[in-house]
């Protein structure tokens, strides 16, 4: 109907308008059905003349089609939930009326009972009712256990067990908070919501989904789960889907609009997939299995549909609601334990107006301790590196590198290699840290003045003094009266100052209180806070990679809580320190993991030696300290041409050096780029042979710019090139498209791999510049990388690569997402709230190299963290 209607009474019904002084419009649009609304229109167009019944009924089965959804009554606008408590502002936008305004619960408000849900066991010859109880268990606020057990959901045949419910309509809004699912043991486990727009599943079809390995999904189709998009890919660091989970479908202003997201509170679907056209009329609470054995769903549903009558009211008021809106405030005190909210809207009559979720969010002044953000307590091994620097800023610089503890911690590809987790001890780095312990000490017996003289002196009161005061050094806090006395009293059975202190020195540095920085604090009103040792250790390790100096210990020893600007004094002065400049240099070492160029193995024919590795080393730490400064921006770590170079390494810099010592070499800007074209970098990531695309493409993702990918498909091979292509005369890349790339199993990823990986491209496995391969092929290192975070690089070679590269918003952010996890020794997902707060504080100082430890000490969580309770 075009809603143009002709004849004797002929008007256009979209122009119609009612007679100004009668409410019409309210009354029309509010007809309980179109048989009531074509009566009312009838006897009314009796007043222009007359309409027969055919026409009524016309007249109204289009008004009908675009009626008012009751909520269009009510309008809430300037809505927020925050730390602060509810605001909003309510309006009427049909006239004055008085409404009764209630905030619920959603989780005190189960609506699941044995009467409201069918249960369903779906196979191939069609759905059967079966018991409830023999598929579910219903829990008394409304937590069900649903059995799923299936196979094939993908094609004709649909196995899965369900609740079911009709929709009347189209009043569909309903939440499905997945809290955990057992028994996952395959990829193709699902758990969701199923909606269909007839009783069965003969017609058109959406089906919102958890799945074990995938993530969030939505399937829809005209009769048949086909279809698959791909709403949220599941997490870096679970192999499987995690949970909880927050699925939601709602029909809203005539089509079925789908969303979801991980362990969320607030019901707002920060992955909103799109809007489907169809009404529903049947909807199914889901768990399936492709595979043995059955898994076990616990889940809770609510609906949004809830009549005036519910219980679980937080807060209620009657209002008078009329065109200008009221404003409402809830203070926080009533609301604190809540973390989504219902908002419900009933006329005097108890007529249902309008509902609306209001999930909690922050504002960007809220604390991480209000919002449960403070990262958690933690015992920090120190790193082989930490062990020594500590032991000689307190013994001096007395130890050669064979003497260094061997703790065999590995490097990790991805992520930082200082955080907590990775460092360890157990029995096989145990025995070795006590082997080397022993050399230590004995260098430290024939080195150092102080204990050497002390060896050799006669009273054994230096003994204890020693003990004392090399005990606060390498415990970071002075000894307690039973730790001193404990220590004292095993020395009477040494016979010799020497023996005495060789005991001495090796338990204080094999010592748990040595060789873990403790971040555990005090429990005090619900939080932990950080000693004022602790935190001057924190600081230490931070800025210099090592122990506390006198000035920190000191500091430390006052009563009082250290205040921001102490702090703040001391970031000052240790930044000024030629060690906070050795620091930054690991830091960055570790985030490029250049380490591993020391260790990846390569073809003879590349020359790659152990001294070259060495030099080349060295070169990027000399590269990399020139430019590290204060107010230098910490992405200009990896921009600029100047290159070290010396005779022994000239070759893989492509250019002549006149010298056997590292001097500073100006490179072709066209050629290379700062570090990330420096060939330490280059040949840390790549392959025995190759420049190894995807391995460079991967780290370039994952660690450089913080774009998880997941875990690759187990089962996918490489297909052999065509019979027609000659390897020999085909490029890298076109080879890896061909064969791998473009496969269904791995051009999911492989469309975001290749692009990050093809822009290293002009370097070969050592890190020489190059514009051929294989003699003639000739070198394509142009592309688009479109990450899912929203880069977009178009580059024409490895410099352009390079410099778009390090320029990116997205790599930046990870950069100080990777440093404040080295500095806080944890691993921080995107949304962590310090992170947050992190990346706040140097958006507001400037991106700059002293603004990464200025932030980073304003942080709640450089001194308190999470409670353990």
């Amino acid at each position: 109907m075009n809603g143009q209607f002709t004849g004797v009474h002929s008007f256009n019904v979209e122009s119609f308008t009612y007679p100004s002084d009668q409410d019409y419009a309210g009354e029309g649009y509010s007809a309980s059905s179109v048989e009531g609304l074509a009566e009312f229109i009838a006897s009314e167009m009796n007043k222009f003349g007359g309409c027969n019944t055919s026409c009524a009924q016309n007249i109204a089965a289009y008004f009908w089609s675009y009626r008012a959804d009751p909520g269009e009554k009510i309008n809430i606008s300037n809505l927020s939930f925050d730390e602060s408590g509810l605001k909003l502002d309510l309006s009427c936008t049909q006239g004055s009326q008085n409404v009764l305004f209630k905030v619920l619960d959603p989780q005190a408000l189960p609506d699941v009972t044995d009467f409201e849900f069918t249960a369903l066991s779906s196979r191939a010859d069609g759905l059967k009712t079966v018991e409830l109880n023999s598929i579910a268990t219903l829990g008394e606020r409304g937590e069900i256990a649903l059995v799923g057990e299936g196979s094939n959901i993908w094609g004709s045949e649909i196995w899965f067990n369900s609740l079911s419910e009709s929709i009347a309509d189209g009043k569909l809004d309903v939440t499905l908070n997945i809290d955990s699912v057992a028994n996952v043991e395959h990829d193709y486990a699902k758990v969701g919501i199923l909606v269909s727009s007839t009783n069965d599943l003969s017609g058109q079809l959406l089906f919102l989904h958890w799945s074990g390995r995938s993530g969030l999904a939505e399937d829809s189709g005209n009769g048949a789960l086909t279809g698959y998009s791909l709403l949220l890919s599941k997490p870096e660091a679970a192999d499987f889907t995690p949970t909880p989970t927050t699925l939601r479908v709602a029909y809203e202003a005539g089509a079925l609009k789908v969303g979801g997201c991980y362990g969320c509170a607030s019901p707002t679907m920060q992955a909103a997939a799109r809007s489907v056209n169809f009404v529903p009329k049947r909807i199914f609470i889901v768990a399936s299995s492709h595979d043995a054995p059955a898994i076990l769903a616990n889940v809770s549903v609510v609906n949004s549909h809830r009549p005036a009558s519910s219980s679980g009211a937080i807060y209620e008021t009657q209002m008078a609601c009329g065109s200008t809106p009221v404003s409402l405030q809830i203070p926080d005190s009533l609301l604190r334990a809540f973390s989504q909210l219902k908002l419900v809207v009933f006329s005097s009559g108890d007529e249902f107006l309008m509902e609306q979720t209001a999930g909690k969010t922050w504002s960007t002044n809220a604390s991480c301790e209000l919002r449960d953000g403070l990262l958690e307590p933690k015992l920090r091994r120190l790193s082989e590196q930490q062990i020594m620097n500590s032991l000689r800023d307190i013994f001096g610089d007395i130890f050669s590198n064979d003497v260094r503890p061997n703790m065999e911690d590995g490097t990790k590809l991805i992520g930082m290699n200082t955080l907590a987790d990775r460092l360890n001890i157990n029995t096989i780095n145990l025995e070795r840290l006590y082997d080397s312990s022993r050399d230590l000490v004995k260098v430290i017996l024939e080195r150092n003045s102080t204990v050497s003289g002390c060896a050799k002196n006669v009273s054994s009161a230096c003994v204890t003094t020693l003990l004392s005061e090399f005990g606060t050094q390498l415990w970071r806090r002075p000894l307690t009266t039973q730790e001193r006395s404990e220590l004292a009293g095993l020395l009477a059975q040494f016979t010799s100052n020497e023996s005495a202190l060789e005991f001495t020195l090796n338990s204080l540095i094999l010592s748990s209180n040595f060789l873990f920085r403790s971040e555990i604090g005090d429990e005090q009103n619900g939080v932990r806070i950080l000693d004022n040792y602790e935190i001057v250790t924190l600081l230490a390790y931070t800025i210099w990679n090592s122990t506390p100096d006198a000035t920190l210990l000191t500091l430390a020893q006052k009563s009082s809580p250290l205040t921001a600007t102490e702090l703040q004094t001391q970031v000052d002065r240790m930044f000024a320190s030629p060690k906070a400049d050795a620091a930054l240099v690991e830091i960055y070492k570790d985030y490029l993991k250049l380490e591993m160029a020391l260790t990846n193995e390569k073809d003879e024919e590349f020359g790659f030696t152990d001294t070259v590795r060495g030099e080349l080393m060295r070169s990027a730490e000399m590269m990399l300290t020139d430019l590290i400064s204060a107010d230098a921006g910490y992405m200009d770590v990896f921009s600029g041409n100047r290159f070290y170079v010396s005779r022994t390494v000239q070759s893989f810099f492509n250019t002549t050096a006149a010298s056997d010592q590292l001097q500073v070499t100006a490179m072709d800007s066209s050629q290379r780029h700062g570090v990330l074209n420096h060939p330490i970098f280059l040949a840390a990531h790549s392959t025995l042979t190759h420049s190894g695309i995807i391995k460079r493409g991967v780290f370039a993702l994952e660690q450089m710019m913080c774009e998880p990918l997941g875990a690759p498909p187990t089962e996918v091979e490489s297909q052999e090139p065509p019979a027609h292509l000659d390897p020999a005369t085909t490029s890298e890349r076109e080879l890896l498209q061909i064969v791998h790339s473009s496969q269904p199993g791995c051009i999911g990823c492989h469309k975001f791999i290749d692009p990050a990986g093809f822009g290293f491209e002009n370097f070969d496995a050592v890190g020489r510049y190059r514009t051929h391969e294989k003699t003639i092929v000739p070198i394509d290192a142009s592309g688009i990388l479109e990450t899912a975070g929203g880069t977009r690089l178009v580059y024409s070679d490895s410099a352009e690569y390079a410099e778009q590269l390090t320029s990116s918003e997205q790599m930046r952010s990870c950069v100080s997402r990777r440093f404040l996890e080295h500095y806080l020794s944890q691993e921080l997902p995107a949304n962590a709230c310090e992170l947050q707060k992190y990346q706040e504080q140097l958006d507001s100082r400037g991106h700059t190299v002293k603004s990464l430890l200025d932030s980073l000490i304003r942080l709640e969580s450089f001194t308190k963290r999470k409670s353990l309770q």
